[in-house]
């Protein structure tokens, strides 16, 4: 809203973006207007969910989902889609990769908080548990984990 609109061009030395692109219907456009606010030089700190990443939570997620759509074949979701965006660890660099001219990745940690599934009854906790165990370990080439941190630094927009 506000902090998009303003004119604040090369302002900041280091900005902090922690799960906010998933919720932009254009988040292409979101972070360029966002990275237009940093200084040349300047940082992103980025945090944010993989919800399509490999983790027990996602696998799990995905196979109850697909058993609601058998047993409820015909019932509307509901509510409004929280995270319009969403994305893998590769899909999250690639948005990167694609949106940024000139930038030095710094940090790179793919890791999994359990969520939502530490607060549920005792197979969704264990399950919880299990992809924090299994938490940025790499198989198959694809890494657990259902979150991102990342520290960019931006050397020209």
């Amino acid at each position: 809203g506000e902090f998009l609109d303003a004119k604040i061009e090369g302002h900041f030395d280091v900005i902090r973006l922690a799960d906010v692109i998933e919720h932009f219907v254009d988040p292409v456009s979101a972070f360029n207007r966002i990275l237009r606010s940093l200084k040349p030089g300047g940082y992103i700190f980025f945090e944010g969910p993989l919800e399509n990443n490999i983790s027990p939570v996602f696998l799990s997620l995905v196979l109850l989902g697909n058993l609601r759509r058998i047993f409820r074949q015909n019932q509307p979701g509901k509510g409004f889609p929280y995270h319009i965006t969403r994305l893998n660890e590769a899909q999250q660099l690639e948005f990167f990769n694609n949106n940024v001219s000139d930038f030095e990745l710094l940090h790179w940690r793919i890791y999994d908080t359990g969520w939502p599934y530490l607060t549920g009854g005792f197979i969704r906790r264990n399950i919880g548990r299990l992809a924090i165990v299994l938490s940025g370990i790499k198989l198959f080439r694809k890494r657990f984990g259902n979150r991102v941190s990342a520290v960019l630094k931006i050397n020209r927009i």
